[in-house]
């Protein structure tokens, strides 16, 4: 099969575009000037340099390619709303309408757990793909706000059937190539005391990136997913504390955790927020969001893509972590 993907050099991306080839598949990855393409260009995949927001430059490149696999996003923060809007809202409609121009039959649209809300889906548990997506979200929010309204550009194709659409929505992914996560979180636990939200007892919602390329796959392929939504949030459980606990062993790293009540911590890191938004724009780890993603739970319900695709994760946290810190401080020693 030749594949069109968008967010090759990412996490998620990546390693789709590593599963691809290792099955056979045929990949043309959209690609940035400036970006880092070595890894690509190991497994053999054809690049494209080109604008994801501009439909005119993509369609020829599109036109041998039977699947889309769209996963480029803008993710971190310190952009504008209107950066937000142009590239991950006004590319995903430009990329399926060079996809539609191009007579691509299918097309797997990467999304997020995100779109459900903030905090406030905990006590909805079990949020599965039938939630609807109108609770409120935070003034800053322009990730998660504008990955809604890809999500409903996405559909609109779909309804249009001008092309079949899947929308996958994964939880927090980590990974071998995550350069935004987890030097954060290896900066966090070399600090001699970490704090736990809670009794750190409840699951994160966290899923391996190999385990969120497998199910991305099953849903490019399964003539049964078309039209469908999926949840990837939960591969394996795992609680905050073990999750910390496997990265500070692999890291070689012991530091002290100790348990904070969540409404404490709620407040700590209000104030750490405080603190640091007169010195910097770039948020402190321990912000209100990371609070509510560590003590809050996992309330994604991932059952409908492995009854409907039979998605079967194959790489548990244990694995996943230890390929994912190996990789890291690989990393560290090349510089």
């Amino acid at each position: 099969m030749r594949v069109f993907l968008t967010g090759g050099t990412g996490l998620v991306g990546s390693h789709v575009a590593d599963m691809l080839r290792r099955e056979g598949h045929e990949i043309t990855a959209l690609v940035r000037r400036d970006s880092d393409v070595s890894f690509l260009r190991q497994l053999g995949v054809r690049l494209c340099v080109g604008d994801l927001t501009l439909a005119a430059s993509l369609t020829e490149a599109l036109r041998p390619c039977e699947s889309l696999v769209h996963s480029a996003a803008l993710i971190v923060a310190g952009s504008s709303w209107e950066v937000y809007q142009r590239v991950n809202v006004g590319g995903t409609e430009s990329l399926f309408e060079a996809a539609v121009g191009a007579g691509v039959k299918r097309a797997v649209h990467i999304s997020t757990v995100a779109v459900y809300g903030g905090a406030e889906v905990a006590g909805r548990a079990p949020v599965d793909e039938e939630v609807p997506l109108d609770l409120p979200l935070a003034s800053g929010e322009f990730y998660a706000r504008s990955k809604r309204l890809a999500d409903a550009v996405a559909s609109r194709f779909q309804a249009e059937r001008e092309i079949e659409v899947v929308i996958v929505r994964p939880a927090l992914v980590y990974g071998e190539r995550d350069r935004i996560a987890l030097p954060r979180l290896a900066r966090f636990l070399r600090s001699p005391v970490i704090p736990l939200v809670g009794d750190g007892a409840r699951a994160l919602p966290i899923v391996y990136a190999g385990n969120v390329a497998g199910g991305i796959v099953r849903a490019m392929r399964s003539p049964a997913a078309a039209g469908r939504t999926y949840n990837l949030a939960t591969d394996f459980t795992i609680s905050q504390k073990d999750f910390l606990r496997l990265l500070a062993e692999r890291l070689g790293v012991k530091p002290i955790f100790v348990p904070i009540p969540y409404d404490a911590a709620h407040g700590l890191a209000w104030t750490i927020e405080r603190i640091t938004g007169a010195l910097t724009d770039r948020p402190p780890f321990l912000n209100r969001r990371n609070v509510s993603f560590m003590g809050a739970g996992n309330p994604f319900d991932s059952r409908r893509i492995r009854a409907e695709l039979g998605w079967e994760p194959e790489v548990d946290h244990a694995e996943g972590v230890r390929r994912s810190v190996d990789w890291y401080l690989q990393g560290k020693r090349a510089r």
